[in-house]
């Protein structure tokens, strides 16, 4: 696939023979390669964020965030450890789907998971209902929008080790 953004400038997509690598060269000067997994994630990212509607942008990055955690079972072990448990809980939080949120949780210690499940309750939600009820509606969308990058940050370093430069 090939997109031509200006006269001098173009995106360039190709498969790598038969696996799931894709290699990515702009311009002819920048090439990267891509595993399926995060071709999937820019693909969701950038929906989200062309998307008028919110909702389909997250259900995008539901469905990348899915196949991450099926696909990289090994490294979400390993990325949950280094993430902070506030912004486990804004990941937890912002997916809104209990699947997702129990494979999430499952990878953690008990405690960690419960303390998780707890920031959630009394830390987000609390705090959303308290903006709200003080009048302050654009709150929610802040909270939405630190969700968004949560999952995107997590996202990231999960597919992190994938990438390699060509």
């Amino acid at each position: 696939m090939q997109v031509n953004l200006e006269e001098s400038n173009n995106i360039t997509i190709e498969r790598e023979g038969t696996s799931d690598s894709f290699i990515m060269c702009i311009d002819s000067r920048v090439t990267v390669r891509l595993a399926k997994a995060e071709l999937k994630l820019m693909h969701a990212l950038i929906g989200a964020q062309l998307q008028d509607n919110p909702k389909l942008g997250k259900d995008a990055l539901k469905k990348v965030m899915a196949d991450a955690l099926v696909s990289n079972k090994p490294k979400v072990q390993e990325v949950l450890r280094r993430m902070k448990q506030e912004d486990i809980a804004f990941v937890v939080w912002y997916m809104g789907d209990l699947r997702l949120a129990h494979e999430i949780l499952g990878n953690m210690s008990k405690r960690a998971a419960d303390d998780v499940q707890e920031s959630v309750r009394e830390g987000i939600e609390r705090r959303i209902r308290k903006e709200r009820s003080t009048g302050n509606s654009s709150f929610e969308t802040q909270m939405a929008e630190y969700g968004k990058n949560a999952v995107t940050a997590f996202l990231k370093q999960v597919f992190e080790t994938d990438a390699l430069p060509v």
